[in-house]
């Protein structure tokens, strides 16, 4: 469960606070998210209460219309990218330094994470195998439906997700299952969001 205070008065800026609800943990709040925008940065800090592990993302517009994201963690940069827009498509390289890993995102579109085709390839920096990854998206007013394999990984899962069925709520399912000879049990998971913008 999620629940979004937006426009917090913080100052000049009016951030957006995100809580995520665990109803089967004894903690109950299982991640907080604090996002905005500062002067030309928008910014996304999130902590996980779970595995009490803090980030940072910050994304900023580059020459040609590139998007360059940086995201940090206690330790330092966490992994870097660069979101370009080429005709019909986008690439978006990674560097990500904790997996030693680079990636590149190849998408249909020119809308970041919302590319109704996309395809990714994990290099290891180390030697190790390649891995491929494919994703599908179809976005209607309110409605959407995404799915993902992950071929290496022995994976994929479906969703979908209505913002039409409850006024000022989504409600979303997902499933997971193994392919490719994978062994993990299959998983249905549902969930309900919504959104609490008060009056300050």
């Amino acid at each position: 469960m999620c629940v979004a205070i937006q426009d917090l008065p913080l100052g000049p800026h009016r951030p957006t606070l995100s809580a995520t609800y665990d109803l089967r943990s004894d903690q109950k709040i299982s991640g907080l998210q604090l996002s905005g925008l500062v002067k030309d940065v928008d910014y996304e800090l999130k902590h996980s209460v779970a595995n009490k592990a803090t980030t940072l993302d910050l994304y900023t517009s580059a020459p040609g219309g590139s998007i360059l994201m940086a995201g940090f963690c206690p330790r330092g940069l966490r992994e870097l990218s660069l979101f370009h827009t080429a005709g019909p498509i986008n690439v978006q390289p990674f560097w990500i330094r904790d997996a030693k890993m680079a990636r590149l995102k190849i998408g249909q579109g020119s809308a970041r994470k919302r590319c109704p085709i996309s395809m990714q390839v994990d290099y290891p920096l180390d030697g190790g195998k390649l891995s491929y990854a494919f994703g599908f998206r179809k976005l209607a007013p309110g409605r959407s439906f995404r799915a993902r394999a992950e071929v290496s990984a022995g994976r994929a899962w479906v969703e979908y997700s209505d913002a039409r069925v409850e006024p000022g709520a989504t409600w979303s399912a997902r499933l997971c299952a193994p392919i490719n000879g994978g062994s993990k049990s299959p998983e249905l998971v549902l969930r309900r969001t919504w959104k609490w913008a008060p009056s300050w």
